[in-house]
């Protein structure tokens, strides 16, 4: 029997966030005997005031963010278990967040729920018009973050982009994936990205490990895309990220193309066991076009 606390431990954000999108009123057999059994809680839908969603993909929209409830891998899980989308009254608004019980430890993961800002390439639509948009025709995307979690196991919270050779969103193409960029916000101690360590490198004076994987993932042609992560030197669930500086710094790297295009942002939280609740106390996402930039797809 291993032990979890010397593994070292294998996070595939892309594969969390990929993974089609199944009708979620059908129930896996793991899932129907966490239902019949009810033995394991989400702990953060039994509190006053809150409201659960705990159905698989379960969507909520909050003007141009959608909150998803993804367990995209519950066939993993050994024993009962429980993910739910969560939303209470709080200072005269509605606040969202998520709830989760996994049995177990598992370093690639059991559920990712989610916000989505934009077109994720297995999507019919954009959650706002102003994505996709070119790489080169950013002036600024920036997230402003600030997430409260409290949990016990393993979990991680990391914002994502994923980058696309067309900027047509009107219909599902995960074959114009091009790359996808993490950043580890925070993350267990001795985590390590998927991929090979590329080096240090400084982003806006701050220096984070890169991570490379080619041909990552499987985009419904037998081939992947390049995925990079950047794990910060400091963890912390509250700020301000410029994701215009990772998409320069990657420019001037030769590492993407300036005439494909940003598909969406995305922030959640990788769960590979335990139980906790996060509620999201801000997230907003501010894109700004370079003035008189293209908007037409490179295909």
């Amino acid at each position: 029997m291993f032990n979890p606390k010397s593994l070292t431990v294998l996070f595939v954000l892309s594969c969390q966030a990929s993974a089609p999108t199944p009708d979620a009123t059908s129930a896996s057999p793991a899932e129907a005997a966490s239902n019949e059994n009810s033995i394991a809680q989400a702990p953060g839908k039994a509190a006053p005031g809150v409201t659960s969603d705990c159905a698989n993909y379960a969507t909520i929209t909050s003007g141009s963010y959608e909150y998803i409830n993804n367990m995209w891998a519950r066939d993993k899980v050994v024993g009962a278990f429980e993910q739910c989308l969560i939303s209470r009254q709080t200072d005269s608004k509605t606040e969202l967040g998520w709830t989760w019980s996994w049995p177990g430890f598992d370093p690639l993961g059991f559920g990712y729920p989610e916000i989505v800002f934009g077109w994720k390439p297995w999507s019919d639509k954009s959650t706002d018009q102003r994505l996709p948009i070119r790489v080169d025709a950013v002036q600024r995307l920036a997230v402003r973050y600030a997430i409260e979690t409290e949990s016990t196991g393993k979990d991680s919270l990391a914002p994502a982009i994923w980058l696309t050779t067309s900027g047509e969103a009107n219909r599902a193409n995960a074959l114009t994936i091009s790359a996808e960029i993490v950043v580890w916000l925070d993350y267990p101690d001795g985590a390590a990205p998927i991929g090979a360590l590329i080096g240090k490198e400084q982003v806006e004076g701050v220096a984070y490990e890169v991570w490379h994987k080619p041909n990552h993932g499987d985009k419904g042609n037998g081939q992947g895309w390049d995925l990079y992560y950047f794990k910060a030197p400091e963890r912390g669930r509250q700020g301000t990220l410029h994701f215009h500086a990772f998409l320069a710094h990657m420019l001037g790297q030769r590492r993407i193309r300036p005439d494909h295009f940003v598909a969406s942002v995305e922030l959640g939280s990788e769960l590979m066991g335990g139980s906790g609740t996060t509620w999201v106390r801000e997230f907003e996402v501010d894109v700004a076009r370079v003035e008189g930039s293209p908007r037409t797809s490179s295909n």
